[in-house]
């Protein structure tokens, strides 16, 4: 019981930052996406802008379809610094939010425009299965088949990708070890990070604050 009260708290509060994230940002229209990148400074923000516009053309120029039905199923792309051992994306809905971790797109790391776009394939496919009325799993066997039919689309889009083999590697094997990474246990460790970051950084928005 106290479980399950717990979960429908860190479903609020998760609601609550994001609604709030996207009302005090500005956005900007990408190929049909509405992208919002807050607290950053101007620099950073026109980086993440070049490199997340790089990424969705990259979609599109191999798999136009896809990024076609991204702008029907996609409400926002939400950029946000995180730490990256939490994880590189994640999905919520009302509305229909792709969240990246903006560290993805590290100015030193190469091929960041290549994971960026795989990324979002995986966290659009999540929007997809919401748009074709099929909810976020509560139950843990549920919650694993989704990801595993989200990591399957990364998979598909990588392999239409030139030299993209070690990316390959990489997907097969999370479709592995994707027991463990949405255990309901890890699940529920991952979220209340996620809302720590949210907060603490929907804090810094509200007093002005930026990257630098």
């Amino acid at each position: 019981m106290l479980r399950t009260v717990g979960s429908y708290l860190l479903d609020a509060f998760h609601f609550t930052s994001t609604r709030c994230v996207l009302f005090l940002s500005p956005s900007f229209l990408i190929s049909g996406l509405r992208v919002s990148i807050p607290f950053a400074s101007q620099t950073e923000r026109d980086r993440l802008l070049a490199d997340i516009t790089a990424s969705i053309d990259l979609i599109g120029a191999y798999d136009p379809k896809r990024l076609q039905r991204m702008r029907s199923d996609v409400h926002r792309i939400l950029l946000v610094h995180w730490p990256l051992e939490m994880s590189l994306g994640y999905f919520t809905t009302s509305p229909a939010v792709c969240h990246i971790n903006a560290s993805v797109f590290d100015s030193e790391k190469t091929g960041r425009v290549v994971v960026g776009a795989c990324v979002l394939v995986h966290e659009a496919t999540h929007a997809r299965l919401y748009a074709a009325g099929i909810r976020p799993a509560a139950e843990e066997d549920m919650r694993i088949r989704m990801e595993r039919t989200c990591l399957r689309a990364q998979l598909a889009f990588a392999s239409t990708l030139p030299s993209s083999e070690r990316l390959q590697d990489v997907f097969a094997t999370s479709l592995l070890r994707s027991s463990d990474d949405y255990s309901d246990r890890e699940v529920r460790r991952q979220r209340r990070r996620s809302i720590r970051v949210v907060w603490r950084e929907l804090g810094r928005i509200l007093r002005g604050e930026s990257e630098q």
